[in-house]
């Protein structure tokens, strides 16, 4: 089963993204911030990550850069969400970094989620 890590401060983007993810066949640990999630990571990496970018301890940009500086997590695809950012100019600085970060990630030769269906080359995911 595809492990995610789910990464919220708020109770109920943690319930409703566990329901929907757990609904589609997903195993899913969560965290409360950033600190929270590298320590479970470390402990046990998970397939995919999904963080939202504001939060207190330690918030999504900080997790990322940190994420994608340790060698072990570095290649696990990292997804993030934010209801926060919602004008245009902001949500485009967003993609340049977060494509910035992850050009040599294999990310970028996948169309979707790790175990969902096949990658770009034809051949079905799996981590």
């Amino acid at each position: 089963m595809i492990r995610l890590l789910v990464v919220d401060d708020r109770d109920d983007n943690l319930y409703l993204l566990r329901a929907l993810l757990e609904g589609n066949g997903y195993h899913v640990e969560t965290a409360r911030h950033g600190a929270e999630a590298l320590v479970r990571a470390r402990q046990e990496a998970p397939d995919l990550v999904v963080s939202d970018l504001l939060m207190p301890v330690m918030d999504g940009f900080t997790l990322l850069r940190q994420w994608k500086a340790d060698e072990r997590l570095r290649r696990i695809p990292f997804v993030v969400y934010t209801a926060t950012y919602t004008e245009a100019r902001m949500s485009a600085w967003c993609w340049t970094w977060a494509l910035m970060l992850s050009s040599s990630s294999p990310l970028n030769q996948r169309n979707s989620l790790p175990g969902s269906k096949e990658s770009s080359k034809g051949r079905k995911i799996t981590n």
